[in-house]
């Protein structure tokens, strides 16, 4: 699978996605994002952040190609019967009507 880039998610600001100031360009969380993950990015949650909470009716949700999530997990809310179907690897949780379609993973 061909990426356009790598985000990484640590909580900063508080648990939302759509938080800028929770990503970055680098592992080591030193080169602040310019703006959230792009649609094929690959997006790694950083140990010891809070799970982010992804509001999948927002405007602002790209779906990225890969999402790594690890014991972290991810929080999915949809009052919509909004869905995703990014490829999670690790824990997701989906509340509300959010929907999820799983993915295959083609390397």
């Amino acid at each position: 699978m061909s990426t356009v880039g790598s985000y990484f998610y640590a909580t900063v600001a508080d648990n939302s996605w759509y938080s800028l100031s929770n990503w970055y360009t680098n592992s080591s969380h030193t080169v602040t994002a310019a703006h959230l993950p792009l649609t094929d990015s690959e997006v790694s949650i950083a140990a010891g952040s809070v799970a982010p909470l992804v509001n999948l009716d927002d405007s602002r949700w790209v779906e990225p190609a890969i999402l790594y999530t690890g014991t972290i997990g991810i929080t999915f809310t949809s009052i919509l019967s909004s869905s995703t179907c990014v490829a999670i690897i690790g824990n997701a949780i989906f509340e509300g009507s959010a929907c999820y379609c799983k993915k295959s993973i083609q390397e």
